[in-house]
């Protein structure tokens, strides 16, 4: 090739990277299909060591795509050579990101499109999560085809009221709890139920929609609890009533329960002394209709309706394990509870696609004035995320939910009831750990 044939060439290849690197950058509309027939057509690169809060931006995505479309979008850590469209999340390591990043000013992400292109560069990685939800968005599904396009260049601050972005700048925030709710022991609009007026403990319990379920039990101690009694109140949050009860069931001390959304079921822990027992109830009718076995004993239970999957804690202990729709082990992985929250009782767990939740009762100061519940927070990878400083008063919290990203725990109020608290995470309260 002649020298001025490779000048040439030259100059046209700067040309063409002058929307991604130069000072001449032109805002660009992009169109960009990422799934066509079932099938995934964009590719996700993460950097090398993909910081926690990276991959919860690439679930993000990934999770959104599944449930829109059934395909499931790869990732990694090379570009791909092929022309396959594709998006950058975090510091990929080359001079597109590079020259973008040094655009970012304060709380903010930024996102440009260039050829089959998408980068995006944030100045604290837990923004990446907005901005996917920024992207998604800008995505439209018709005919089986999710397709991102327009214009999205764009500099927007990140959200710093968030998680995410919280347990970036310290591994304990503080939480302001808004009293929602007092749940009463006694079904009846009259106040009466019957001759078991007396059953009056409040254990697992979860929230679904508008209603409150909440199971409540009179103990017996003589039999190990084998021979206690329980009902189960479904109470509407929305008129603070109670519309329903149970029969009266031997369901042991019912420590926790969760709610299935794709078979529409209330999912009951025994706990002691039939650990690996669980009990499903239809929550239209409070009727119990089947049964199964654990492969381990547990205390707590939480379903995730995107993975299809429960956690449960173990008993004896904080650690979790994650088990398959059908009841078995999803794999060999423990998640192992942090050594701060040992002197704390455990009570129920919670979860959504990100994170689970698990709250805890500190029983060493119960009543007194320096009493601190606290909600313990893990990734589904396994890692300790941070904990939240949970005032919901000094009395026992017995059951958590985590609903459209609001926390609720109720909590246990002698014999009187349930009050049930939105505990909403405001601020660090610590120096991040170095």
């Amino acid at each position: 090739m002649s020298l001025f044939l490779r000048t040439v060439c030259l100059f046209l290849c700067v040309l063409m990277l002058l929307p991604l690197y130069g000072c001449g950058y032109k805002v660009q509309s992009v169109d960009i299909a990422l799934t066509e027939g079932g099938e995934a057509k964009l590719y996700i690169q993460l950097p090398e060591d993909a910081a926690k809060e990276i991959l919860y931006a690439r679930d993000r995505l990934v999770f959104y795509v599944q449930e829109k479309t059934g395909a499931t979008l790869a990732s990694g850590t090379e570009a791909p050579a092929d022309g396959t469209p594709y998006l950058t999340l975090g510091n990929v390591g080359d001079e597109a990101y590079a020259t973008l990043a040094e655009e970012l000013e304060g709380d903010q992400f930024l996102i440009r499109a260039a050829g089959n292109r998408i980068t995006v560069a944030a100045s604290n990685d837990a923004f990446l999560f907005d901005a996917v939800g920024y992207l998604i968005e800008k995505m439209t599904l018709e005919g089986g085809t999710l397709r991102l396009s327009g214009v999205i260049d764009t500099a927007t601050a990140g959200n710093t009221s968030t998680l995410m972005y919280m347990f970036t700048q310290s591994k304990t925030v503080a939480a302001e709890s808004e009293y929602q709710s007092k749940l009463s022991f006694l079904p009846g609009a009259d106040g009466e139920l019957g001759t078991n007026d007396d059953i009056m403990g409040t254990q697992g319990g979860c929230r679904v929609g508008k209603y409150h379920y909440q199971a409540i039990i009179k103990t017996d101690k003589e039999s190990n609890e084998m021979n206690n009694i329980t009902y189960v109140v479904k109470y509407d949050l929305e008129t603070k009533e109670t519309v329903m009860c149970s029969e009266l069931l031997q369901l042991n001390h019912a420590n926790d329960m969760t709610y299935n959304a794709k078979t529409n079921e209330l999912v009951i822990v025994h706990h002691g002394p039939r650990t690996k027992m669980l009990s499903f109830m239809d929550p239209e009718t409070l009727t119990v209709t089947r049964t199964a076995q654990l492969p381990v004993s547990v205390y707590s239970i939480a379903y995730d309706k995107v993975r299809d999957m429960y956690v449960v804690g173990v008993a004896g202990g904080q650690n979790m394990r994650r088990i398959t729709a059908d009841f078995q082990y999803a794999d060999g992985r423990t998640i192992w509870a942090t050594e701060s929250a040992k002197h704390y009782t455990t009570q129920g767990i919670a979860c959504d696609e990100y994170f689970i939740y698990c709250v805890l009762y500190d029983s060493m100061h119960a009543g007194a004035t320096n009493m601190q519940n606290i909600i313990t927070v893990y990734d589904w990878y396994g890692n300790f995320v941070g904990t939240i400083n949970a005032k919901v008063g000094n009395i026992e919290p017995e059951n958590i939910s985590v609903v459209d990203g609001k926390i609720f725990v109720l909590a246990h109020k002698s014999r009187t009831g349930g009050m049930i608290y939105e505990v909403t995470p405001t601020a660090p309260v610590a120096e991040k750990e170095k």
